[in-house]
């Protein structure tokens, strides 16, 4: 055995072993983001009638720019995988340390929408509670308040 098929053998290794930390680091976290994404959608979806007109349109709106953008970077992400050769590993890198930054940010984004809606949710059940309390109040102090007795106005 030569000793430049000797030195290639370990960097080749340590190119296996950095590739497939990279590109299982970089799916994970968009996998982890669709995992985030798909619980706020059964939270709302489980919630929506709940919410009012305002909070859903507000809802829809944030997330539908989040979904967007998560669909874009797949599709990015699918086609660096398809068009970016091991070959140029530090080219690969890059762009396997993009997809995962980009989905850390969106998953951020996730959450804070999750947050809101958390929050909105609790929010407008609230308000409900609160009015049912008031209209039981109002009907307890017409029932329990004496009559009004006519000859006295």
């Amino acid at each position: 055995m030569s000793k430049s098929m000797a030195k290639s053998e370990p960097s080749s290794s340590a190119r296996e072993v950095a590739t497939t930390i990279a590109t299982s680091t970089s799916k994970h976290a968009i996998n982890l983001l669709d995992d985030a994404t798909k619980e706020v959608v059964d939270m709302y979806d489980k919630n929506k009638s709940t919410l009012g007109d305002s909070a859903s349109f507000k809802f829809e709106t944030d997330f539908n720019r989040l979904e967007l953008a998560t669909v874009e970077l797949k599709e990015k992400y699918i086609q660096d995988c398809l068009n970016v050769s091991w070959a140029g590993l530090p080219c690969r890198l890059s762009h396997e340390k993009y997809a995962w930054a980009i989905a850390r940010a969106y998953r951020r984004g996730v959450d804070d929408l999750k947050t809101w809606l958390e929050l909105a949710i609790m929010g407008a059940k609230k308000g409900r509670l609160q009015a049912a309390l008031e209209t039981r109040d109002q009907r307890e102090d017409r029932a329990t308040a004496p009559p009004i007795d006519a000859s006295v106005v």
